[in-house]
């Protein structure tokens, strides 16, 4: 009889190994979802140390769950051949008086023994493994769940690519970053397009502020003049950008540009091209440049080619001097008067109430410079 029941015993031994993993799984994936919030709200960033706790609480929960709640006993394992096999009670019976001597119980043990027996093998495998019930499937498909999305937003806030509990606690990350353009200038010259600030050491700072992986606003480096060399022309940015205008793209850092002016007779800067007023592209594109009004010879009736008294090479008392026609520039002194600025000052604001592609911004710029002109 002994040997009987050790048979069917091991098929639910079976039974409760599998359940005690179950369960243990269940623990062990409940303990991860704790660390691994834990993990996101202390910003910690060893999130491996996870995979080592829940292994070491499923390999504590088996044990535990085996020899506490699921291991089977011998009247634990009569019962189940009992109601698996429809033996009404007899296993119980005989168990309970296995050691008795009386006829009916002999008689009785020698008859259940007789049709386990009978059943051989195949008894054994009627006995069904209930290992899986409903509430069982329902709580470790949660926590898998959650131990799992935990985890895989623990790790993502280690990498920095989602914000830490940490961060969002202390209000970090809440807001799109915003990053600081600031221009200046070197020599004679202004930006258009933004408000200067002078700050301790006199150097004049303009600042624009753009949202992360925004676009700036379009500026414009406009050169200037001095008393002692004169007029400037526009060499470059510090960034090895040619044009004076410029939208900077997708800002994803702190820039500081510098935009430098030379004077125009400097011997030891030869620009690639000829210093026109000819309104750059600006870097977002367009349908082309707009041609602010540059001065003609023939259209301002010989005021840049004759001098005071009327003489070409200009030694009179009105100091013409002799045009420089890259430049359009007499004896530093640029001019833009006479028919000419009108009329191309016109042309300019029917090509940009025709145009849709100029920004806003672009349009504001060529105003204030053709005012600038105009003055």
């Amino acid at each position: 009889m002994n040997e009987i029941l050790h048979l069917y015993k091991k098929r639910l031994v079976k039974e409760a190994v599998i359940k005690s993993l179950v369960c243990g799984l269940v623990v062990a994936l409940a303990a991860l979802a704790v660390c691994s919030v834990v993990f996101w709200f202390t910003d910690f960033k060893h999130v491996w140390l996870g995979a080592i706790v829940f292994a070491a609480v499923w390999g504590g929960a088996l044990p535990f769950f085996y020899f506490v709640f699921f291991r089977p006993t011998e009247r634990q394992t009569a019962k189940r051949i009992d109601k698996e096999m429809g033996l009404d009670e007899r296993m119980v019976t005989l168990l309970e008086f296995k050691d008795s001597e009386e006829t009916l119980a002999c008689a009785q043990r020698a008859n259940t023994v007789s049709i386990l027996r009978n059943f051989g093998t195949s008894g054994v495998k009627k006995i069904a493994l209930k290992v899986f019930s409903m509430a069982i499937v329902v709580t470790l498909s949660a926590v898998a769940a959650l131990g799992l999305g935990t985890t895989a937003v623990s790790a993502l806030a280690a990498a920095d690519v989602l914000p830490s509990g940490a961060e969002l606690l202390r209000g970090e990350q809440a807001l799109p970053a915003e990053y600081t353009i600031t221009y200046t200038v070197d020599g004679a010259g202004i930006i258009l397009g933004l408000t200067g600030e002078t700050d301790e050491s006199g150097v004049v700072l303009y600042k624009q502020t753009v949202t992360a992986g925004e676009d700036a606003k379009v500026i414009w480096a406009i050169a200037g003049e001095t008393e002692e060399e004169g007029e400037y022309f526009f060499a470059g940015w510090s960034d090895g950008f040619a044009d004076p205008c410029r939208t900077d793209k997708a800002v994803s850092e702190d820039l500081f540009l510098v935009a430098t002016f030379l004077p125009v007779g400097d011997a030891e800067f030869e620009p690639e091209t000829d210093m026109t007023n000819e309104l750059p592209s600006p870097p977002q594109g367009g349908d082309g440049s707009i041609t602010v009004p540059k001065p003609s010879p023939d259209d301002n009736g010989d005021k840049e080619e004759e001098g005071g008294d009327g003489d070409l090479e200009g030694d009179g008392e009105g100091g013409g001097g002799s045009t420089n026609p890259a430049h359009q520039v007499n004896d530093g002194q640029t001019d833009y008067g006479g028919s000419t600025y009108e009329n191309a000052y016109e042309e300019a604001q029917q090509e940009i109430s025709s145009s849709d592609n100029i920004p806003e911004d672009l349009i504001g710029i060529i105003e204030d410079y053709a005012d600038i002109i105009r003055r």
